[in-house]
């Protein structure tokens, strides 16, 4: 079954914010993608700024009729998301423990 849907790993720190600074332009890169699974499991902490940029994406690709899922998020890294109003704005139902239970996801969406 194909998808059109881009996985992106964050690897912390520096990388988060230059990965999703890239993630903007996958919509544009790859018609048809309308989904875009971010696998943070190499994030342990989010500050402020990349909380910031992280909702700038999930905003961005919204408007381009984009979905954004994540998975592999750190109980820490949830909690700052929750607080910030990034969960309230993709959706309780965008969280998924791996990559393995969205790609499911997907299949049952597509099925």
């Amino acid at each position: 079954m194909s998808y059109a849907a881009t996985l992106a790993l964050l690897v912390g720190g520096v990388h988060l914010v230059l990965g999703v600074g890239r993630l903007d332009a996958l919509p544009a890169e790859h018609a048809g993608v309308h989904t875009v699974v971010l696998d943070a499991a190499g994030v342990n902490h989010l500050d402020a700024t990349g909380d910031h940029m992280l909702r700038d994406v999930a905003n961005r690709l919204q408007q381009r009729g984009v979905r954004l899922l994540m998975v592999n998020v750190h109980e820490e890294v949830r909690e700052v998301l929750d607080a910030s109003g990034f969960t309230e704005l993709v959706g309780a139902a965008a969280f998924f423990p791996t990559d393995a239970d969205a790609v499911a996801h997907l299949d049952d969406a597509a099925g």
